[in-house]
């Protein structure tokens, strides 16, 4: 994944690219799954954790606004993710 270091965020539907990808190299990474209307997540606390640290977009409109927003918003999850890193993974 060394190019990825390039890369101002990442766009993918895999979420073990995502976590790899955004605690890496603190940046945003959004989950993108056109034609669902929501994505449901187990209890496990890496499925709780990753709404706290990406963005989630259904579609090219969603994933617009969530992009054009990125550098407003990015902060909070910015923090989540170094929290994550400093506490325990288990």
């Amino acid at each position: 994944m060394p190019e990825a270091s390039e890369c101002d965020f990442l766009i993918t539907d895999s979420s073990a690219r995502l976590l790899a990808f955004t605690c890496a190299f603190l940046k945003p990474a959004i989950f993108f799954y056109p034609g669902y209307d929501n994505v449901s997540l187990s209890d496990d606390k890496l499925d709780l954790l990753l709404p706290k640290i990406a963005y989630v977009a259904h579609s090219i409109s969603e994933l617009d606004s969530v992009v054009q927003t990125l550098s407003e918003t990015f902060e909070d999850r910015r923090q989540n993710i170094l929290e994550f890193l400093d506490g325990d993974l288990v």
